[in-house]
């Protein structure tokens, strides 16, 4: 049996969607901005590692081998550039559905990222040991020496007024990032409620779900589908590190 691999960034609800699709009970965490809890796929989700160069082929290889879902949820997989990768994507007979967006989405999906992953540490779940990593990644320290203290003393918060700036430039290597994948859409999920994918489901069922995952936030542009946003999308440490890994893959 064909498996999907549903590929999301962060705050276009990836959980809340593969739970649903999996007929698993949808879980909120209200202290964290009405974030869905991962599902439990059978072994630590590596497919939701931030840094490319800490998901290696055994890794991806444990996920796809182990995972016991239809609809399997993971972070940009910028590791499908390295061919071996799509090998084994072939090996254990999976399909990578994109979940994709527009520009004027890109606010409100990095705000909501933002709102429902901060102090991801400090709320451990089954897959704790891939949030540590990506905590690590996302702070700058080293992987091999960093400390509990270190983890500590670095303010976790992300402003929310910068939110184009800190994702933009990511969010337009994500959709660029295409092949061999078949897409779904933010809008049309979330919306519009008229994706394809939600056929055969109870769809009123969904848009409640959808209703109960929006966070209680009004400012800065989240879900101000009209709000201009910049011309430019500028790097950041994170896009150099994804576009180091393209160069060197690609």
């Amino acid at each position: 049996m064909t498996k999907y691999i549903i590929e999301y960034c962060g705050g276009t609800k990836g959980d809340l969607l593969c739970r649903f699709l999996n007929n698993d009970n949808s879980q909120f965490l209200p202290d964290r901005a009405n974030k869905t809890e991962p599902a439990d796929i059978g072994c630590l989700n590596w497919l939701k590692l931030a840094d490319p160069y800490q998901l290696t082929l055994e890794r991806f290889e444990e996920v796809l081998s182990t995972n016991t879902k239809k609809y399997l949820p993971a972070h940009p997989l910028w590791v499908t550039y390295d061919d071996d990768y799509n090998l084994l994507l072939k090996k254990y007979d999976y399909e990578i559905m994109q979940l994709r967006f527009e520009e004027c989405q890109y606010i409100t999906i990095r705000i909501e990222s933002n709102l429902k992953n901060a102090n991801a540490i400090d709320h451990p779940d089954p897959n704790y040991i891939v949030q540590l990593l990506n905590t690590v990644f996302w702070k700058g320290l080293d992987y091999n020496t960093f400390t509990t203290k270190e983890l500590n003393s670095i303010p976790r918060a992300t402003n929310n007024e910068y939110a184009w700036q800190q994702r933009a430039h990511i969010h337009d290597l994500f959709l660029s990032n295409d092949k061999n994948r078949k897409f779904i859409f933010y809008s049309d999920l979330y919306l519009n409620f008229n994706c394809g994918i939600l056929n055969e489901y109870d769809i009123e069922e969904w848009k409640f779900l959808v209703r109960s995952s929006w966070c209680e936030y009004k400012e800065n542009g989240y879900m101000d589908w009209d709000r201009p946003y910049p011309s430019t999308n500028p790097t950041s440490k994170y896009s150099d590190v994804i576009e180091k890994w393209i160069k060197e893959n690609g």
